[in-house]
């Protein structure tokens, strides 16, 4: 322990307690106090309080994820219209084929009919 916290001061490490003065176990872990830490010239909260740079990065991590998400919801989108346009392109091919088919069997009927007089 003593190592440790030789090692965080070195490192400009601090670590700061605030407890309810009613709490029969000071710095404890009751849920009632809260912990931070102190790196440099940053807070770094634990325990429900953040501090200002905990904020800010919450609300880039959010704005980021939200981002990605747009980009995903954007991209599927625009996969839908591309396969509506790809079955779109398949029906038209479809009818196509059938109105061909039906074409060539009345020529071949007219053939037939020709070749039985």
């Amino acid at each position: 322990m003593v190592v440790k916290n030789a090692q965080n001061k070195a490192l400009g490490i601090r670590r700061t307690e605030k407890g309810n003065d009613d709490d029969p176990n000071p710095g404890g872990n009751s849920g009632t106090g809260s912990t931070s830490w102190r790196v440099g010239d940053q807070s770094i909260g634990v325990g429900g309080n953040l501090c200002p740079e905990q904020v800010i990065a919450r609300s880039v991590g959010r704005a980021f994820f939200g981002g990605i998400v747009d980009q995903l919801l954007t991209d599927a989108h625009q996969q839908l219209e591309n396969a509506e346009a790809c079955i779109k392109w398949y029906e038209d091919q479809k009818a196509k084929a059938l109105k061909r088919i039906e074409n060539l069997q009345k020529l071949q009927q007219l053939g037939q009919q020709e070749s039985n007089k």
